[in-house]
């Protein structure tokens, strides 16, 4: 089948409980018995969802907003932070009292023990607190950071560091992410490996950070349970991550 179909993680193919609902895998094993190029396209990084993709059977993935791109376990494109802007940006997330969090492919770093807003956020995801260093800038390959900040705050920051992306994931805390970074751009990449375009993917999310992939994919799918931004760049509204809303698409689609 010439179609790729891409999907988010929380909020699309996990419900609030962080579980997949027996239809959306259904879905996703109907799909790929039929031949169709199947991935998943997240903000996590790959270390966030080891157990997701092999309870799925998936090893083609868009993680880190776009920044890794890997198709059948082979990592194809990555990108990372520019290290002396991210020093300076951490510098100043310092002197303004903030924590950041810097992700790498294997794992992820903090030098601030304990913060409750931190923790509160991770484990929304069923994440524990990060490992603690004394050397996070000392890093070279950083894939993503995690800035924990206001709306204001962002604002600041997005204005201060035009050479980066500033998105929303959690109202305490936004992602940091290369320039051009976004699942869109990751997308496209792992588009062009196997022989497709864009207009070939079937996108389906819910966030933010789901918007780009939403409006710059073939078809673009949000969840009735999605950010009203992302529901307004989509071609079609499906139901609830919980009600079934990836087999509704699938079914709406005539995918099968």
């Amino acid at each position: 089948m010439n179609k790729l179909l891409c999907f988010d993680i929380d909020g699309t193919l996990y419900t609030d409980e962080k579980v997949v609902p027996a239809s959306a895998k259904l879905a996703i094993q109907q799909l790929q018995r039929a031949g169709y190029e199947v991935a998943i396209a997240t903000g996590r990084g790959p270390f966030m969802f080891e157990s997701l993709r092999q309870e799925l059977n998936i090893d083609t993935y868009i993680s880190f907003n776009g920044s890794v791109v890997v198709h059948n376990n082979e990592v194809i494109a990555e990108k990372t932070l520019p290290l002396p802007l991210l020093k300076k940006l951490y510098n100043e997330a310092q002197t303004k009292g903030l924590t950041m969090v810097f992700l790498e492919k294997d794992g992820f770093y903090t030098d601030v023990a304990g913060d409750h807003v931190v923790k509160e956020s991770l484990h929304q995801l069923k994440l524990p607190y990060p490992a603690l260093t004394e050397t996070l800038t000392s890093r070279t390959k950083i894939n993503q950071a995690l800035l924990y900040c206001n709306v204001d705050e962002e604002a600041h920051f997005a204005e201060q560091f035009p050479e980066l992306r500033f998105v929303r994931w959690h109202e305490a805390s936004v992602d940091v992410l290369p320039g051009a970074g976004s699942k869109a751009e990751g997308i496209a990449e792992l588009s062009r490996h196997v022989g497709l375009t864009i207009n070939d993917v079937i996108a389906f999310g819910d966030g933010l950070n789901d918007i780009e992939m939403l409006r710059e994919a073939g078809i673009g799918v949000a969840m009735a349970n999605g950010k009203q931004e992302a529901k307004a760049e989509a071609d079609l509204v499906t139901g609830d991550v919980a009600e079934d809303g990836i087999h509704q698409a699938i079914e709406r689609l005539q995918l099968l």
